[in-house]
């Protein structure tokens, strides 16, 4: 971390980076039982889902985001990647 600089994060810092990226909202876990502390329990033992944040108290996984998009799609979709490569 970071990528092409390996060794110039020290421990802590990288175990912080960590933590800050496991401690984002991400879609609801598809085992979801309708109950936040439940659902924790009997499948995430050892991760921060359940848990209230420290900065903000969201309990993450407290949510009804399933994943959906809707009619989103990503901005590169379609978009050509390759043309402007020579072969020198």
């Amino acid at each position: 971390m970071p990528l092409g600089q390996p060794h110039s994060l020290s421990d802590q810092q990288a175990w912080d980076i960590a933590y800050y990226v496991s401690s984002q909202e991400r879609p609801q876990d598809p085992r979801y039982t309708g109950d936040v502390a439940e659902t924790a329990e009997r499948f995430h033992g050892r991760s921060l889902y359940g848990k209230a944040r420290e900065h903000d108290d969201h309990v993450l996984g407290n949510h009804d985001n399933f994943g959906d998009k809707g009619d989103a799609q990503p901005w590169n979709v379609g978009m050509p990647r390759f043309e402007n490569l020579s072969e020198d």
